[in-house]
Parts: C-alpha cells; sequence; structure tokens
C-alpha cells in the first residue's frame, strides 16, 4: 500500500490558501490544549497575508500588535485544564476565553474566520467565512509535529452565491453550544459577529436531502441532540455497504468503548482500526480494550511513510510523528467516500452526546469525487500485540490540574491585572 492513498497536506499552507490573500475581519478559534506564544507567533501570522513579519519574537509581537488594530474581535476558547504548562503566556490584544464543563472535557478544534470577499469598483461590499474544523490543538505539536487531520469549508454571502448550505443549522448548533459553555460575562462578541453572519447574510433555505447526484452533502457533528452512532444512523449509511476505517490516538481503558455501536450503525462490510505502538512495539492501548476491539474489528497500520518526518537520512532515525489524527472513514470503491473528520477519539466521551460526554466537532465529508484512489488506507498487523501500556495514554497526558479555578489575564495597554475566582 502507498500513502499516495492517504490525502496529506501542510496545515499552514492548506490555511493561508483558504485565506487566500482576503483581509481577516472576525476570527474565533477554539482548542482543547493551548499554548498561547506558538499561537501568537507562529499561527496568527498566517491570518495576515499581506504583512511581512520578521523573525526576531519581539518585532514580530509589535508588527502582529499593529496587525490586530485591522480586526474586528477575535477570540480563543480553550480548556481551562488544558494550558499549555511549558509555554510563555500571552502578549497581544486578543480575548482568551478559559471553559471549564461540567461533563468531559472541551474539545472542539475549529476555526471561524470572516474574510472580505467580493469587491465592486475596489470596495468589497460582501463577507464570507471560513470554518475549519480540525483534530489539531493550538500548540506546536499540533500544528507542526504530529500527524493530524483538518477540513475547511468557506460559506459565501447569499448575495454572492445564493446556493444553500447543509450545514448552516449543524455550525449554528455548535456556536451555540460553545456559546453555552463559558461564563455570561465572558466577551463572546467575535463569536456574536460570526453568528450574525450565518444567521443573516446566509441562504436561509434547508437541505433536506442527504445526497445529491450520488455525493454525499457536508455536514457538522457536535453531539448537540445525538452521539455519533445515532447522529450516522440517521444518515441511512447501513444498505451503502462500506468498510470502516478508524485514525484515533486515544480509546477508552477497557471494552471496546463506542465502537460497535458505530459498527452497528453502519453495518459495515469491514472494520480497521489503527494501532498506535511505541518504537519498541509495546501497543498504546490497554490489554483489555485491545482484545476487545480484536473481536470485532482487525487492527492495522497506515503506511510507514505517512507518520515519517522525512525521507533524508537524519529523519529515518528519528521518532515517526505522533498520529494524533482523529479520522472516521466509510467507503467502497466506486461509491461514496465519506470521512469524519475532527476531534472525537475512539471513546465513550468524544461520541457521546455533549450533555453527556465532551464537547466535539467533525466534518462528515465525501471525498469520492477528489481523485484520489480509493483503496484501504490502513493494512492490517500480521502479527498480535505481546505488551501493552500499564498506563493508557489519555489526551489530558501531561497537562497538570488546576487546584484553584482562578483566572488571571493582563491588559498590556492599560498595565492592569484583572483576576476571576470561577465556580
Amino acid at each position: 500500500m502507498s500513502s499516495a492513498t492517504v490525502p496529506m497536506e501542510v496545515l499552514s499552507r492548506r490555511l493561508g490558501d483558504a485565506i487566500d490573500g482576503r483581509r481577516l475581519r472576525v476570527g474565533v478559534f477554539t482548542t482543547f490544549s493551548f499554548d498561547p506564544a506558538f499561537f501568537e507567533l507562529q499561527v496568527l501570522p498566517l491570518l495576515f497575508p499581506d504583512y511581512s513579519f520578521s523573525q526576531p519574537d519581539k518585532v514580530r509581537r509589535a508588527q502582529l500588535d499593529d496587525a490586530l488594530r485591522t480586526v474586528e474581535p477575535l477570540a480563543v476558547y480553550y480548556d481551562r485544564q488544558a494550558l499549555a504548562q511549558d509555554s510563555e503566556p500571552a502578549q497581544l490584544g486578543y480575548r482568551r476565553i478559559d471553559v471549564g464543563r461540567r461533563t468531559g472535557c472541551f474539545h472542539p478544534k475549529v476555526l471561524l474566520l470572516l474574510v472580505d470577499d467580493h469587491h465592486e469598483e475596489g470596495e468589497f461590499v460582501h463577507e464570507a467565512l471560513i470554518v475549519g474544523l480540525l483534530s489539531a490543538n493550538l500548540t506546536r505539536a499540533g500544528w507542526w509535529e504530529n500527524l493530524e487531520c483538518a477540513h475547511l469549508e468557506e460559506i459565501k454571502d447569499r448575495e454572492a452565491d445564493n446556493q444553500p448550505c447543509p450545514f448552516r443549522t449543524d455550525l449554528l448548533a455548535l456556536i451555540q453550544l460553545i456559546k453555552w459553555s463559558v461564563r455570561e460575562d465572558d466577551d463572546q462578541s467575535a463569536l456574536d459577529r460570526v453568528r450574525k453572519f450565518v444567521l443573516t447574510r446566509t441562504q436561509t433555505q434547508r437541505v433536506e436531502r442527504r445526497k445529491s447526484r450520488g455525493t454525499y452533502h457536508t455536514r457538522i457533528f457536535c453531539g448537540e441532540k445525538q452521539s455519533l452512532a445515532e447522529w450516522l444512523r440517521d444518515l441511512h449509511l447501513r444498505d451503502e455497504s462500506l468498510n470502516l476505517e478508524v485514525l484515533s490516538p486515544f480509546f477508552d481503558g477497557d471494552g471496546a468503548g463506542p465502537l460497535p455501536a458505530l459498527q452497528d450503525a453502519v453495518r459495515p462490510r469491514e472494520t480497521r482500526v489503527y494501532l498506535p505502538t511505541k518504537l519498541d512495539g509495546e501497543a498504546e492501548v490497554s490489554q483489555d480494550a485491545y482484545a476487545a476491539i480484536a473481536e470485532v474489528a482487525r487492527w492495522a497500520q497506515l503506511p510507514t511513510d505517512v507518520a515519517a518526518r522525512g525521507k533524508s537520512a537524519e529523519a529515518q532515525g528519528t521518532q515517526p510523528r505522533h498520529v494524533h489524527a482523529k479520522v472516521y472513514r466509510l467507503w467502497r470503491k466506486g461509491g461514496p467516500d465519506l470521512l469524519v473528520v475532527g476531534s472525537p477519539n475512539l471513546s465513550t466521551p468524544g461520541h457521546s452526546r455533549a450533555t453527556a460526554g465532551n464537547l466535539e466537532a467533525a466534518f462528515l465529508v465525501d471525498v469520492a469525487d477528489s481523485g484520489y484512489p480509493q483503496g484501504w488506507w490502513l493494512e492490517p498487523v500480521d502479527q498480535a500485540a505481546e505488551r501493552f501500556a500499564e498506563t493508557v495514554p489519555t489526551e489530558e497526558d501531561g497537562l497538570e490540574g488546576v487546584g484553584l479555578n482562578l483566572s488571571l489575564q493582563y491588559d498590556w495597554s492599560t498595565n492592569e491585572l484583572s483576576y476571576r475566582l470561577l465556580k
């Protein structure tokens, strides 16, 4: 099997292509783990294609401070328990909103960028919304080191494109779930601005059909009312005779987790699940979960060159990239090739309704017409694993627990320190 069957792009380049030189008006990012310094120095510059930023950090931050003055609100939402401990503090003037949930964790990786779009006689008269759902956190590992997944879509102003958006209702539900996750006194003007655009400037006609001309319409899963399995069941995929491939770095500590429910919802012909392993061959799942999943699916691996860090002699001797992507692929040759791409791990909290587990977000997109060869991404593992992780890896590994829910923010423009004691 060749890595050519697996669609791959550089995340920062893909985002730059989506912005396509247009001016940013409003920006919203959500993440589980947040590294403010990395976000400011490496991600923010991607939003301003007309600027030429310097390499020294101090100069770059000064330039970014000027660039941010051209934007209306810009905000980052992150899980309060997952602030990167080894990062420098934030130093630029954008809104940082820490989220604490009663169930599960705040886990969606979302970007919402409102940009100038259509213009007449040199004046911009319309805006467009870039919507991205990813597995990558706003950290160095997420954007530079791991093997991640992402999908970006664009919604035009109805006067520039009168075609209905099939995931408009889903997006509004996701926005509302994010808004409900924070305190009432948090400044959500950036998200409100995006929501207003979706409500008032996009085509309101609903897309009732699941697919047109054999291609499934793009949708968003956010666990508003259903688990992921229930949501997929409503798409009536059982009769499509599809294969199921699962890429997930994290699993439940015992049992097969949500996999049997997922299989019951779509009734795949064959199921393959990516097996995360260390260089020495140790499986990064519990022995119990390994056995339970092996009863209903085949453990498998990606081509070795997919996670490799390069083809040079130096790269060959390094640790492969950590596979942090979360992809559920439903496909068959000559038929649909559906990808569920985003944040849900193959775990019970990741697949549950948002009110019972994590808050997650993922696109469902049909890529059958993308030009990629239709074949298996994963190849079955020949030998059964013999050694297993003593402690089951989780998304929270390496994070320090927050003993006191105290939020501090320093305003560099006024030299004022503010604090909040959160319940």
